[in-house]
């Protein structure tokens, strides 16, 4: 902004912005505020301090007492208070009539319990049951019912002899109530003793843990009442519920009251009378906890008594016009001291008074007079709690300042409510608080705020009272200096270009001499008045214009405006104010003319410019010193009804000026009535004409043109005639009289007036300035060449000339304006000498605590957790979100669960922020997890890579053997499968196979090796059978055989002699057969079972090896054990090649365990699909360390935490089939491809990027600047001609405006001109003005009352839709001569995208 300009104006929120000064009952205001979008209900304290009166005490005695009526308003309790029942029912029984029922109705809801009964002030022990203690032992019994439903079982079975007895039906449904029954006894009862309840009231609803119980949180007893059929029938749609919860957990804080005392913040117990109005109702249930209840685009919201941190600070460069600024309270709305009483809980919640908070140095501001506001507190039954209330009241009245801004769309998310921070330099404010009272949108997208001061710590119980905490600026303080002096006062009438003449005052003083001096506040009243106006201005002259009667007397005074507070007062003066004296020529050419029971008066009025009426005087005589006035009259006829037959009446007139200067009398007229003839009869017609019309033909009826019913006569602008017929008798025409104007034509448009005044720095006086001019349609000034409208930079004098502008009507422009002489307003002064350096400053006050991280856990056996909501506040640094929050069953802690198997842990991460003293905690997550079972999972795993060790069971190495059961594979590669009997281990050196190994298939022996248990290889790969490291046996006796190629030779040398024959075979036990014949082949070996044990130990021969021998040679080698195996079979001597193929049916059952297994040797990809499930897998053996997968899919499982590197593959999807489908998506959740495009959401609200544009579809809300293309002006519709509603009493369309709308917000605004209807009531005419309402098709979205300015927001689904304003024309009284409207109507409506 190139420059800011602040007006000053004595108070903004009667929506009255103040352009013309003037004294009385009839100042003249140019412009007048439109109607709010917002409106704010607040404590019955802050609206009308000191109304409350007595009325507390009379209240609280209602609620205690008894009350037998049928009619009886009935009650709510909220919190806990002690109440007295309606009695619906008394009866006596017995047989000398000793017991008396008596069931009394506690409220019109369910309650939570009765905590004690009471006869009078007594406690008689019990609420259910007969009294056992006490005065009254054994002498009444008492029963209660919480919610109705069931009748009393006692009261129908001792009643039901007597005529009026209690009966099953009598079950009181939906009603809590309490039985009495009392037995007589002198000695006890000298009367029926006050029955009295100390009650745990209405179940209210908690929207932070969505459940309904008993509570004394004012935010939600507030909540339930507004909802509620006695209440303002809100619905849950209309709730704002983030400021009630907020508002529910700032009243739960804590609050240190004195030393090792707490309380709750605030608390609301008590009765509502449901007789009451919703508004007084709630201004009561607001002071709990110095609330505020808000109602802005269409929901409910409330604010409490804390300080809250400014959601935006608005600067210059937000602002799209001027500054309005009231700067400080009335002394008649100022106080420094509260008292009142409160429901003391203590003194079983009787009116009591509570300790009064006053402030010596508000007194002292006050010039030392005590000013006491009345607070009383229906609601609050604690007096430190009372105390704590009326000290923000107290200092919350000190903060007076308002302002009214007009902002640009930088401010379009500021609501009604919020606090915002405030930067005018020009002002002197940096970061200033104000709290949002008003809110509307403007017709520049922008909007228009109406913000008062807030004190960020007058919520603060330890705050002193004596302490401003909000200063009103930050500029140097100065003190302030003397008064101003030489105050006079002279008439100065000021004279309209119509003529009119204005009586007025200029009143000059002298200034005060001090470079600080920023203006001068002059105040002015009238001495019969209370409150002073108040007159802001540079000058030390200023005119201004009195009431146009004379003789009044005024007082003045005025003092300085320094850069940080103002001066005192001078001494006040009075001034009587004497204006225009001359009199006005009396009206002329006077003239009577008699008629039926009636006379008509006509005249020509003075033609002075400063006319404004005439006095019309009657007498019986001519005689005008005894004439009396009967009436004043604007116009130049009167019809004088209701006048006797043949009567002569004597008429003059006096003319009465703008001054009320009265003229003397005019020359007289007189006529007399006609007189009354038997059979005769009378009638009246009706017409409008511009002119005077001819006296209509005698007629048998209504003449032509005429109508016999005023309400019948067509509407327009012409002034209505009437003519009066007779005729004397039946079949004879009416004989019509000459027209009389019962109705003048509209007025001409009345004087608008501004006094406007331009300044120029010059060395020497300027000349008088010429030209320039004023719009009245804009309150702007366009000022003479070289002068300007403010005052400009420099430093030469600054001089000053004004001028009086004036127009007929509203709108124009006056350019023909007269200056006055300029004279010098002020000018520089001396540089002063430079002042001492200041001190240093204090050091600053510690910052606030920054926020911080907490976290909380809950363990759960649930799958999984609700996502919502997406977040949960907490009051305090200490709290946790209640049990059950996101999931059945949770229960959150600072610390982790130990969990078992089937359990995990979820945790949520908050940020509590010390400013608000609230925890806001997000969407808990997955923690920790143990499983104890994996079942049924199908899982392509890809490499499976494990960095340490997977265990089975028990299994564990134990050098070449192992210990335990199952599998152990090590990272080094050791491994060991089976048991500690049969199990293959390799320990880092060798493969160890322990226990009985059978190979039911052969094995190779090209790959065989056996060895001694020396370690000496008996039997190797190409290595013959070497006899040296056998130990013979009996039956080898040659040491010359050998064994080659299948073939045995060497029989017959050496030892062997007895062998002789070549065909020897050998038999499956070893016995030789066929000695005596062929020769031993390979065949013959092959085919028989070689038993080493019983080898004979005649085989010496180191000369004998094995060849190949074949599928069925040495499969049974039982001579061979563990114990021994190393001496036969040499290492490494049998491998994959001497094995062959091995599968699960060459391995016997248990012979391979974990030791038998070489670490890495089996991975993912000698495991063949599906032979590993569940059943193979021993429980708690896979935990989530031991998994690397590529890829899982069907899987329901607690992971624990996934580390995931890189990634890959053709897409990615989460949520519930996600996809991009041009600028928006399908299904939910997140879809991302290789090519970039991408969607994340749902279906309706979204973001999304197609290849070519990215679109934020559905409710987006942007903190930054907004766009240009995201505010759309979608529609508007203006009509200039006036619509009359002439259906009268019903609504009718007036203006209408159809829109297609997307499903975003929509803001609508009308306005126009009333256009005021007429009546006629008996003789006399007036006005009525019409009734207007915003409509969407035909639901009623506001009504507007008499004011056609309404705006509104919602947000409806994408579809068309039809806007109207409709108006509704009828009169309270008599009939409708013309019929009200609206001119200028029009509507706009935009959707905004933000």
């Amino acid at each position: 902004m190139a420059e800011l300009v602040v007006y000053l104006a004595g108070e903004f929120l009667a929506e009255q912005a103040i352009a013309y000064f003037a004294i009385g009952k009839e100042a003249i205001f140019l412009r007048a505020a439109i109607r709010a979008g917002s409106f704010v209900l607040t404590t019955k304290a802050a609206q009308s301090m000191g109304l409350i009166g007595g009325s507390t005490a009379n209240e609280l005695k209602g609620q205690t007492i008894n009350v037998r009526s049928s009619t009886a308003p009935r009650q709510l309790i909220y919190g806990q208070s002690l109440v007295g029942g309606v009695m619906f029912y008394a009866a006596t029984t017995g047989s000398t009539n000793e017991y008396l029922h008596t069931v009394f109705g506690l409220a019109d809801h369910q309650i939570q319990s009765v905590e004690k009964v009471y006869f009078g002030d007594e406690d008689v022990g019990t609420v259910s049951g007969t009294v056992s203690s006490g005065r009254y032992s054994g002498k009444a019994r008492i029963q209660n019912s919480l919610t109705g439903g069931t009748a009393y079982a006692d009261l129908v079975t001792e009643t039901a002899s007597i005529t009026n007895n209690w009966t099953s039906s009598h079950k009181l449904t939906g009603i809590s109530s309490v039985y009495v029954r009392m037995q007589y006894d002198t000695s006890i009862f000298t009367s029926i003793p006050t029955v009295r309840a100390l009650v745990k009231g209405k179940l209210v609803y908690d929207p932070r843990s969505t459940t309904t119980a008993w509570s004394d949180n004012p935010a939600l007893c507030i909540r339930d009442y507004i909802m509620s059929e006695y209440g303002m029938r809100v619905t849950s749609d209309e709730i704002d519920s983030a400021s009630f919860i907020a508002a529910a957990n700032i009243c739960d804080e804590t609050v240190t009251v004195k030393t090792a005392v707490t309380q709750k913040r605030y608390t609301l117990n008590g009765v509502v009378d449901t007789s009451k109005s919703p508004r007084e109702v709630l201004q009561d249930m607001l002071s709990t906890c110095a609330g505020m209840l808000i109602y802005s685009s269409g929901k409910y919201k409330l604010i409490v008594g804390a300080f809250s941190s400014p959601v935006q600070t608005i600067t210059v460069d937000d602002l799209r016009g001027d500054v309005q600024l009231s700067c400080a309270n009335e002394k008649a709305n100022l106080f420094n001291r509260v008292a009142g009483v409160f429901a003391d809980a203590d003194k079983l919640y009787s009116a009591t008074e509570y300790p009064a908070i006053a402030s010596s140095t508000f007194k002292t501001q006050d010039g030392n007079e005590e000013l006491s506001a009345q607070l009383d507190l229906n609601f609050t039954t604690n007096y430190l709690e009372a105390q704590r209330l009326a000290k923000i009241n107290l200092l919350k009245s000190r903060q007076g300042i308002v302002v009214r801004i007009s902002c640009k769309p930088t401010c379009l998310n500021i609501t009604a409510g919020d606090v915002v921070a405030l930067t005018i330099a020009q002002l002197g404010w940096s970061g200033k608080y104000f709290r949002v009272m008003e809110w509307r949108l403007n017709e520049d997208i922008g909007v228009d705020l109406v913000l008062k001061e807030e004190d960020s710590t007058a919520y603060d119980w330890s705050t002193s009272d004596a302490q401003d905490n909000a200063p009103n600026t930050s500029l140097t303080l100065i003190q302030p200096q003397a008064a101003p002096t030489g105050l006079t006062a002279t008439n100065q009438n000021l004279s309209l270009p119509d003529g009119t003449i204005l009586p007025g005052v200029r009143v000059n003083w002298t200034a005060v001499s001090s470079a600080y001096v920023t203006g001068y506040e002059l105040q002015i009243k009238l001495t019969t008045d209370t409150v002073w106006q108040s007159i802001f201005t540079s000058q030390t002259v200023y005119d201004y214009a009195g009431q146009q009667e004379v003789a009044l007397v005024y007082n003045v005074r005025v003092r300085a405006i320094f850069s940080d507070k103002e001066g005192p007062f001078s001494t006040t003066i009075n001034h009587t104010l004497s204006g225009d004296t001359t009199a006005p020529s009396a009206p002329t050419s006077l003239s009577a003319v008699g008629a039926y029971k009636t006379i008509q008066l006509s005249w020509t009025n003075p033609t002075a410019a400063d006319w404004f009426y005439n006095e019309v005087w009657e007498n019986s005589t001519n005689n005008s010193s005894t004439a009396t006035k009967i009436g004043e009259v604007s116009s130049s006829t009167l019809a004088r009804s209701g006048l006797t037959d043949s009567t002569t009446k004597y008429y003059w007139l006096k003319a009465v000026d703008f001054s009320r200067n009265v003229s003397g009398f005019s020359s007289v007229a007189s006529a007399t009535t006609d007189a009354s003839a038997s059979g005769d009869s009378v009638d009246i017609v009706f017409k409008r004409s511009a002119s005077q019309p001819a006296t209509p033909s005698p007629s048998a009826g209504t003449p032509a043109g005429w109508y016999s019913d005023v309400n019948s006569v067509p509407a327009s602008s012409d002034p209505m005639w009437s003519s009066i017929g007779t005729n004397t008798g039946v079949g004879t025409n009416y004989t019509w009289q000459t027209p009389l104007k019962i109705e003048a034509q509209n007025g001409n448009d009345g004087l608008s007036v501004a006094e406007v005044s331009v300044f120029l720095r010059s060395a020497s006086a300027p000349s008088t300035p010429t030209g320039g001019s004023f719009d009245f349609t804009t309150n702007s000034l366009t000022p003479p060449s070289s002068w300007s409208a403010t005052v400009p930079s420099g430093t030469n004098p600054v001089y000053i000339s004004r001028a009086v502008a004036s127009i007929s009507g509203t709108t124009g422009t006056d350019s023909s304006l007269t200056w006055s002489s300029p004279i010098i307003s002020f000018q520089n002064g001396d540089t002063g000498a430079t002042g001492a350096t200041g001190a240093t400053g204090a050091t600053g006050a510690t910052g606030n605590q920054g926020a911080s991280t907490r976290i909380c856990y809950s363990k759960t056996t649930l799958s999984s957790l609700d996502t919502t909501p997406t977040t949960i506040t907490t009051s305090g640094s200490a709290s946790f979100p209640a049990n059950n929050s996101w999931g059945t069953g949770t229960v959150w802690q600072a610390t982790a669960q130990t969990i078992t198997a089937g359990e995990s842990v979820y945790q949520s991460d908050g940020i509590y922020d010390p400013v608000t003293g609230n925890t806001v905690w997000n969407v808990p997550y997955l923690s920790a997890l143990k499983v104890g079972s994996l079942s049924a999972i199908t899982a392509n795993t890809g490499n499976l890579t494990v960095s340490g060790t997977i265990q089975s069971n028990t299994g564990a190495i134990s050098g070449t053997t192992m210990t335990g059961s199952g599998a152990v594979i090590y990272s080094s590669g050791n491994f060991a499968v089976g048991n500690s009997t049969n199990n293959i281990t390799y320990d880092g050196s060798a493969i160890t196979l322990n226990g009985t190994v059978v190979f039911p298939s052969n094995i190779n022996s090209n790959n065989l090796t056996l060895k001694d248990g020396s370690g000496n290889v008996i039997l190797g790969n190409g290595t013959p059978l070497n006899f040296a490291n056998i130990t013979p046996a009996s039956g080898w006796l040659n040491t010359n055989i050998t064994i080659s190629a299948g073939a045995i030779s060497g029989i017959g040398t050496g030892n062997g002699t007895a062998v002789a024959n070549s065909s020897i075979s050998m038999n499956s036990n070893g016995t030789l057969s066929g000695a005596g014949s062929g020769a031993v082949t390979p065949a013959g070996i092959n085919a028989v079972n070689v038993d080493l044990s019983n080898a004979p130990a005649g085989i010496l021969n180191s000369s004998v090896t094995l060849g190949t021998l074949g599928a069925g040679g040495f499969a049974y080698l039982s001579q061979i054990t563990s114990a021994n195996v190393s001496t036969y079979i040499a290492g490494a001597a049998i491998g994959t090649a001497q094995i062959g193929v091995l599968t699960a049916g060459n391995i016997g059952a248990g012979t391979i365990d974990a030791s038998k297994i070489a670490a890495n040797t089996i991975t993912a990809g000698q495991i063949a699909a599906s032979t590993i499930t569940a059943t193979q897998i021993a429980t708690n053996t896979i935990t989530a360390d031991r998994m690397s997968v590529s890829t899982l899919s069907a899987i329901t499982a607690d992971l624990g935490t996934i580390t995931a590197g890189s990634i890959s593959g053709s897409s990615l999807s989460v949520g519930s089939s996600p996809a991009v489908s041009g600028t928006t998506m399908t299904g939910a959740g997140a879809k991302i491809n290789t090519d970039g495009t991408f969607a994340l959401g749902n279906s309706t609200t979204n973001i999304s990027y197609n290849g070519t544009q990215m679109s934020l579809n559905g409710n987006v809300v942007a903190t930054g600047n907004i766009n240009t293309n995201a505010v759309t002006l979608t529609s508007s519709a203006f009509t200039s001609a006036s619509y009359l509603n002439t259906a009268g009493s019903t609504w009718q369309d007036a203006q209408t405006l159809s829109i297609t709308t997307s499903g975003n917000q929509v803001y609508i605004a009308s306005s126009g001109s009333p256009v005021l209807g007429t009546f006629i009531d008996g003789e006399n005419t007036g006005s009525f003005s019409p009734q207007f309402r915003l409509v969407r098709g035909s639901t009623v979205l506001m009504e507007g009352g008499f004011n056609p300015s309404m705006s509104y927001s919602e947000t409806p689904s994408a579809d068309t839709y039809t806007y109207r304003i409709q108006v509704f024309s009828q009169t309270a009284s008599g009939s409708i001569n013309a019929y009200a409207g609206l001119s200028n109507r029009s509507l706009f409506a935009i959707e905004t995208k933000r």
